[in-house]
C-alpha cells in the first residue's frame, strides 16, 4: 500500500494494542489516523514494538530540518522478497522469565553475577551457537544469583479468590484458542462471568479483612505509621504553574520538585496555559480506542443503525465528552471533535466517498446527532444548574462567584470558561445579569426554558 506520511511518536497510551513505545517524536495528525486504522482493523504497527536506531525509523527530513517518521506497509509477501512489512497481525506473545534485577544493587551480588557470567562466556562457533551460549549463560547466572521476580500476593486475598483468578486466566486463554465463532462466544461468555465473580470475591475479601482488624491491631498499625512518619514521594510530586511568567521553584524534603507543562488529574489533562487543547486531544485518543474496541459491532449487518448509534452515544461519545462541562472550547477544538465524530458515524453507516457519500447535515439527520458544540453547551449549562442549586457552602458553587485578585496583562484577554459563560448569556438577552441567572436556577421549568433558548441559539448559528 505504499508509504504513510505519519509520525506515531513514542507515547502509546491508549494505543497499547496498536503500537509500541519505540517511535520518534510526537504523534502527528496522520499518525492518529494510522493508529485509528490499526485499531479498527486489528493490526499492529510492528516498527514501533522493538528498539531500532533512529536512522532505521526515518525516511525523510522535513524542510525545517526536523526529522519526521514514516511507517510503511507493503502488500508483498515475505516469500517473494519484495520488501519487509512493518505491519503485523496481532498474535499471542510468549513472555519470558523475569529475574529480580534489584538484587544487583548489592555490590556482592553484582560482583558474583559478573564473575560467573564471564566464566560461562563461550568463544568460537557459528553466530547461532554463540547466541545460544550467551542466552544460556545469562539464564543460568540469573537463576543462581538473582532468582525469579514473582508478584507479591495481597494479604487480604483468600485462596478461594486466587483460584477464581486462575480460572479467569484459563478462560481468557481459551478465547484465544477457540477455532469457531460459537466456541469463541461461549469462551468469552464464561470469561465475563468469571470476571464479575472475581471482582465480587475480591471485594468481599477486602471488606472482611478490614473488619477483622481489632482495636489492638489498629493501634499497632497507627504506632508503626507514626514511628515511620509520612514520607512524600518526591519523584511522583509535580509542580504546575498556570498562566505565569516566572515558574515557581520549591523543594520537598530537600529535593527539588519537577515543574511540568501538563498534569493528569482525575482523568483530565491540566495544562500550564489553562487551555483545553491537550485534554481534548487525550479524550479523542481514548474515544478512538473505545470506538475500535466495538469494530465487530460496527461491521455487523444484523444490528440496526439505531442500535449502533445508541451504542456509539453511550460507549464512545461519553468517553469523548468526559468533563466537557468545564471545557473552554475554541473553533479549532470544536472542529477537531466534530471531525472525529463525523468519521466514526461514516464508518458505522458506510457513508464513504465516492460511492455512498452524503453531506454532514444528512449524516447527522440519519444518525440523530446534534452538532458537537450544541451538546457541549447543553452539558455545561446542565452542570451549572445543578451546581447553583447546591447548598451555599459548597466549594463548587462558591467557585462560580470567585474573582481572582491581581491584574491581567496588556492585550486582548484569552478565552476562558467564565468569559464563554457570560457571552452565551448575552446571546439570549443582553439585559440578563449573572445574579438573575443564579436566581433562575431554583425554578426548574424556567431554567429549562432558559437553557433551551441557549442551545437553540447556538444551533441556529451553526446551521448558518
Amino acid at each position: 500500500m505504499g508509504d504513510f506520511n505519519a509520525k506515531v511518536g513514542s507515547d502509546n497510551s491508549d494505543y497499547e494494542y496498536v503500537m509500541g513505545h519505540h517511535g520518534l517524536g510526537e504523534m502527528s495528525e496522520n499518525g492518529e489516523l494510522l493508529a485509528e486504522f490499526g485499531g479498527n482493523n486489528d493490526i499492529v504497527i510492528g516498527g514501533s514494538l522493538f528498539p531500532h536506531r533512529p536512522v532505521h525509523k526515518v525516511t525523510w527530513v522535513s524542510r525545517d530540518g526536523l526529522t519526521d517518521q514514516i511507517k510503511s506497509t507493503t502488500s508483498a509477501s515475505a516469500e517473494n522478497g519484495e520488501g519487509a512489512s512493518l505491519w503485523i497481525h496481532r498474535q499471542e506473545e510468549k513472555i519470558g522469565r523475569r529475574f529480580n534485577t534489584r538484587r544487583l544493587e548489592d555490590a556482592a551480588v553484582r560482583r558474583s553475577f559478573v564473575e560467573e557470567l564471564e566464566n560461562q562466556a563461550a568463544e568460537g562457533g557459528s553466530v547461532e551457537d554463540q547466541w545460544t551460549a550467551i542466552k544460556n549463560a545469562f539464564i543460568a547466572t540469573g537463576e543462581n544469583n538473582l532468582g525469579e521476580l514473582r508478584t507479591q500476593r495481597k494479604q487480604w486475598i483468600t485462596d478461594d479468590s486466587w483460584m477464581k483468578i486462575e480460572e479467569r486466566r484459563d478462560a481468557k486463554a481459551a478465547i484465544e484458542r477457540a477455532k469457531t465463532r460459537g466456541a469463541k462466544a461461549a469462551a468469552r461468555q464464561r470469561y465475563t462471568a468469571l470476571e464479575k465473580e472475581v471482582k465480587r470475591s475480591c471485594k468481599r475479601d477486602k471488606r472482611a479483612w478490614t473488619e477483622s482488624l481489632d482495636d489492638e491491631e489498629l493501634d499497632d498499625l497507627a504506632d508503626r505509621i507514626s514511628a515511620a512518619g509520612i514520607k512524600i514521594n518526591v519523584n511522583k510530586t509535580k509542580s504546575l504553574d498556570i498562566n505565569t511568567v516566572n515558574p515557581s521553584n520549591f523543594t520537598v524534603a530537600g529535593q527539588a520538585v519537577e515543574n511540568v507543562e501538563s498534569f493528569q488529574y482525575l482523568g483530565s489533562q491540566m495544562a500550564s496555559d489553562g487551555g483545553t487543547k491537550i485534554d481534548i486531544g487525550a479524550r479523542i485518543k481514548k474515544a478512538r480506542a473505545a470506538f475500535a474496541s466495538y469494530r465487530n459491532i460496527w461491521k455487523n449487518n444484523q444490528i440496526s443503525r439505531r442500535t449502533k448509534t445508541r451504542i456509539f452515544n453511550s460507549n464512545v461519545k461519553s468517553v469523548l465528552l468526559y468533563a466537557s462541562e468545564t471545557w473552554c472550547v475554541s473553533v479549532e477544538n470544536t472542529q477537531r471533535l466534530q471531525v472525529f465524530i463525523n468519521r466514526c458515524l461514516r464508518y458505522i453507516i458506510r457513508a464513504w466517498w465516492p460511492h455512498n457519500w452524503i453531506s454532514n447535515a444528512e449524516l447527522h439527520r440519519r444518525c440523530h446527532q446534534k452538532p458537537i458544540a450544541t451538546e457541549i453547551r447543553e452539558r455545561k449549562w446542565r452542570w451549572v444548574g445543578h451546581t447553583l442549586r447546591r447548598g451555599g457552602n459548597e466549594i463548587c458553587k462558591q467557585a462560580l462567584d470567585w474573582n481572582p485578585a491581581g491584574h491581567r496583562s496588556r492585550g486582548r484577554p484569552t478565552g476562558s470558561w467564565w468569559r464563554s459563560l457570560s457571552k452565551e448569556i448575552k446571546e439570549v438577552d443582553e439585559s440578563l445579569t449573572w445574579q438573575q441567572v443564579k436566581a433562575m436556577a431554583g425554578n426548574r421549568p424556567g431554567w429549562r426554558s432558559f437553557t433551551t433558548a441557549l442551545c437553540t441559539t447556538r444551533g441556529a448559528q451553526e446551521e448558518k
